[in-house]
């Protein structure tokens, strides 16, 4: 699997850009190890938790502007940039062209992509404490695409009434062969 990275030119660090991540993080600097974790836990595609400490916004010189981002300081080994920095600059990911466009101004910011690792801590989905990820545990079903039609669990029958004519039918069109065979 391919993934996509935008470096900050200004400090040389490569974040990888995650659509699948909801929040932003970069690796926690050993003070913030030293003071302890103190915000919530974010949880892995893996399912595992990850420690934060807190959170700081950066400039992020990336292509020719300068944007701003809320980075949660966690337990991760590489930045990350999720859902959360793209939706509040309007970022596109056009990951076959390897850039990010600016849905405003259709300006492009040039990314380089790499091969997955087989470490895929940087995969964070969502804080731990959602309280809708609980009532979802609660309906397994609906997380399982299934396409069986033979168990309906309601009483609700659909149709569509086919008696009256057509709203609108195209003629047949015969070629200049088979109009000269029909007139004589």
């Amino acid at each position: 699997m391919t993934q996509l990275f935008v470096t900050d030119e200004k400090s040389k660090r490569r974040f990888l850009v995650d659509t699948g991540a909801q929040v932003s993080v970069t690796p926690a600097s050993w003070a913030d190890k030293v003071s302890g974790a103190t915000g919530p836990k974010l949880q892995a595609a893996n399912g595992s938790s990850i420690a934060t400490y807190g959170s700081r916004v950066v400039h992020l010189h990336l292509g020719n502007r300068i944007f701003d981002a809320r980075l949660i300081s966690a337990n991760v080994k590489r930045p990350l940039l999720g859902a959360d920095f793209l939706r509040q600059h309007n970022l596109l990911v056009d990951i076959r062209g390897r850039r990010l466009i600016e849905a405003d101004s259709f300006s492009h910011i040039n990314c380089s992509v790499s091969s997955a690792s087989t470490d895929s801590d940087l995969a964070l989905i969502e804080p731990t404490s959602n309280r809708f990820r609980k009532i979802l545990n609660g309906y397994p079903e609906l997380l399982q695409p299934t396409f069986s039609t033979a168990e309906v669990k309601h009483g609700v029958k659909h149709f569509i009434p086919t008696k009256d004519r057509p709203v609108f039918a195209a003629a047949w069109t015969s070629s200049n062969f088979a109009r000269a065979a029909l007139s004589h």
